[in-house]
């Protein structure tokens, strides 16, 4: 892995490099690729064993076939690819004393995407059939969960196989870069599903080098909940985070992927000063509150003014003829104060001398310590024009502990860090951040950089680590471009669909992010909502209670994603038509993308078109595959396992049923008291992601009938693979339904 790029030692974390032996047995053949198993009597799906001694059929150890899944995966990967592209590999250059070394592996990419370019027609075609074959091989074998053959069960027998796999992984990915370059293929795709590690985080059943990345990572410092807010994570990027040691070191014991605690405000919150400041000299500048209430009542903008020529400070009305800057920051990190409209003179004469090197002759500097009432009308009217008073600001710089600390020079470090840093995680920010992108700004420590420099800097970087560009580089980008995006839209009045609102878009992207923010306050979520969807957050202002308000949100959208339903968290699961609902969007934990499908609240509930199936008890044999007869513990319908299947003629498939309605449970679901339990499911089967209902009244399910069920749980079903029916064995009872097809309605109260 010595192609991605070196820390150094100042930043480097505790953690040493992982070492890949050099295994192989004999070279690879440069024969065709899938049938290399085959021509070495290696069967690449056979049940591994993890007992001192075992041998498979062809008389391989766990060593041996870890040898010849590095032939196969590693060094037929790398050869069958560059092949593809028309480059010559030299093993010899990926060996250097008894080690897998990659170190020319940007190199190899080089030549391969030049030579690629020149490729036309047919060529071109071959090409992508080649690549993407292999890569779908290397996802299937080097997968970091179960039931890939190189899942990383063998522990201790085998203690080299995670690391020869982890090289295999990121091999891949890198090579991706390549695939990215051909016309008409999946590679981008691709880069996403090889590897999801933060769902180690989140309890997503992972394989044991998922585990081990992770361990790395939260060995060297970083918040469970900043690994889990990068979504998809590929192992580069996790590889290259448990090397790298945060710029902050905190306590991370009461945080969670969903939630981090360190960043929420606490009963003994201190306010900051300056690093150079000696805080026994230094006074604190209190903002006289008439001045400010006559500013707001009368419309006008409050800035925070510095006579340079005396150091006074006041609070005065914004100059509309002239720029103004205003602040974003994480208030835990000290420059909030939930008591009074107050700061350090020291902080505010670091951020007036910062803000001068991006607005000259300025109004002011607008920060919500000392612009925004602590209390009272004034603070309502102040959030009520957020969304004004960052969108025309002229710059919003961004002030974070750990951007501060992070030089300018390195490109992935930075941007690696901005994805993690607190200001990522605050729900106040992501509403001061994506309102107006055009202007964000990062303070670094040794200098500013806009918002659009970072991206192009990280897009053009050549280094493997970008290669996978989904997954290491552009969510921390991501989660602020939406709204630019949607800006069209916005400013004139267009839809994404006919007929539908102007913040449709806006709201389908919201959802993917929110699960990993946070606020303080619990009522302000839906008040930062509406100002990014640009709805008047007024009503809700008048409205004290955080689950009032998001009744009042909901209630207010005439139209809403489908998905909503499968969004894990508290519901209203006692108010008659509002089970589906969440009670809150932050820190769920939501996995993969919104779809653009939409539908309209009723009172009975939400009406959803996805495949699903009624449940009903059957009587099967049941055993475990290669095993005799199994004798399960199972009492009649009582437990938590269902059997599913897609028609009449397929054969059955067992599942365990978890809930995860509350994403730290992740329990086994006690079926038996759910009166005609009914799952939908979020997509196909495979998506692992469904809700259980109860369906109430008995009887067959007509053709196209409208199922009604009362909301119980969101689950998660994980497929039993070694699970089957057979002939003559005893006979229990079991939950079982069939698939009712894609086009089934349900409503779901």
């Amino acid at each position: 892995m010595d192609h991605l790029p070196e820390i150094e030692a100042e930043v480097r974390s505790i953690n040493s490099p992982v070492t890949v032996p050099f295994l192989c047995l004999q070279p690879y053949d440069g024969g065709d690729f899938l049938t290399y198993p085959a021509r070495r009597r290696f069967d690449p799906d056979i049940c591994e064993s993890d007992e001192v001694g075992w041998v498979d059929p062809s008389g391989y150890t766990a060593h041996d076939r870890t040898a010849i899944f590095q032939e196969w995966l590693f060094f037929g990967t790398l050869s069958e690819i560059l092949d593809a592209g028309g480059v010559r590999l030299i093993p010899a250059e990926f060996v250097c004393g008894g080690c897998v070394t990659t170190r020319k592996l940007d190199y190899y990419i080089r030549q391969a995407i030049k030579s690629v370019n020149r490729q036309q027609g047919e060529e071109i075609i071959v090409s992508v059939s080649r690549i993407e074959t292999v890569v779908d091989t290397v996802r299937r074998y080097a997968s970091f969960r179960p039931p890939g053959a190189m899942a990383v069960t063998l522990g201790s027998v085998c203690p080299e196989r995670w690391p020869v796999a982890l090289s295999i992984t990121i091999l891949c990915e890198g090579l991706l870069m390549l695939v990215s370059n051909l016309p008409n293929s999946k590679g981008v795709l691709m880069g996403e599903q090889i590897a999801m590690v933060s769902n180690a985080v989140t309890g997503d059943g992972p394989g044991l080098m998922e585990k081990l990345l992770v361990r790395r990572i939260m060995d060297a410092g970083w918040c469970p909940n900043q690994i889990a807010g990068y979504g998809l994570m590929d192992a580069s990027l996790a590889y290259y985070l448990g090397m790298l040691a945060p710029k902050i070191r905190m306590s991370h014991e009461r945080c969670r992927p969903n939630f981090a605690a360190c960043n929420q405000l606490q009963d003994n919150y201190m306010i900051r000063h300056a690093d150079l400041c000696d805080s026994q000299e230094c006074r604190m500048f209190h903002v006289d509150l008439q001045n400010l209430e006559d500013i707001i009542n009368d419309g006008a903008l409050p800035v925070v003014w510095v006579d340079e020529k005396d150091g006074s400070i006041k609070v005065v009305r914004r100059d509309p003829s002239k720029a103004y800057l205003a602040i974003s920051h994480v208030w835990s990190q000290g420059l909030g104060n939930p008591a009074a409209n107050a700061l350090p003179i020291c902080q505010i004469y670091w951020i007036w001398v910062n803000d001068g090197t991006l607005i000259r002759d300025k109004a002011g500097v607008w920060i919500d310590t000392l612009c925004v009432p602590v209390s009272g009308p004034c603070r309502k009217q102040s959030i009520r024009r957020m969304g004004s008073i960052y969108g025309d600001a002229s710059a919003v710089l961004v002030l974070d502990e750990e951007l501060l600390r992070t030089p300018c020079s390195n490109i992935i470090e930075q941007t690696c860090r901005l994805g993690c840093c607190s200001w990522q995680r605050r729900l106040w920010t992501l509403q001061e951040g994506c309102l107006n992108v055009e202007n964000l700004y990062f303070i670094f420590r040794d200098g500013i950089l806009n918002y659009w420099t970072l991206l192009e800097s990280a897009l053009d970087h050549e280094t493997a680590l970008v290669c996978t560009i989904p997954g290491v580089l552009s969510l921390p980008f991501r989660h602020l471009v939406f709204r630019l995006h949607y800006g069209s839209f916005v400013e004139t009045g267009a839809s994404l669909m006919e007929n539908e609102p102007t913040w449709v878009g806006i709201l389908l992207s919201l959802l993917e992010t929110l699960p990993w923010r946070a606020t303080s306050r619990s009522a302000d979520e839906t008040l930062c909502i509406s100002t990014i969807m640009g709805i008047d957050p007024g009503p809700l202002l008048e409205i004290p209670d955080a689950e009032d308000r998001m009744k009042h949100f909901l209630h207010s959208l005439s139209r809403v994603p489908q998905e909503l339903l499968f969004i894990p968290g508290p519901k209203f699961a006692n108010i008659p038509g509002l089970g589906w609902a969440s009670k809150s969007f932050l820190g769920t934990g939501i996995p993969g993308t919104i779809q653009n499908k939409w539908t309209t609240p009723t009172e009975k509930g939400l009406p959803i078109t996805t495949d699903g199936a009624v449940l009903s008890p059957i009587y099967m044999s049941l055993a475990a595959r290669g095993e005799q007869d199994l004798n399960t513990p199972w009492t009649p319908i009582s437990q938590d396992v269902v059997a599913i299947k897609g028609h009449a003629e397929e054969p059955w498939s067992f599942f365990t049923v978890r809930d995860i309605t509350l994403p730290s449970e992740g329990r086994l679901i006690d079926l038996s008291g759910i009166p005609r339990p009914g799952l939908i499911l979020r997509h196909e089967l495979s998506s692992s992601i469904a809700c259980l209902v109860s369906l109430g009244q008995e009887g067959a399910v007509a053709s196209n009938e409208c199922l009604f069920g009362q909301f119980r749980a969101l689950v998660s079903l994980q497929r039993m693979p070694t699970l089957c029916t057979q002939d003559g064995g005893q006979s229990i009872p079991i939950l079982a339904g069939q698939l009712l097809g894609a086009s089934q309605n349900w409503v779901v109260g």
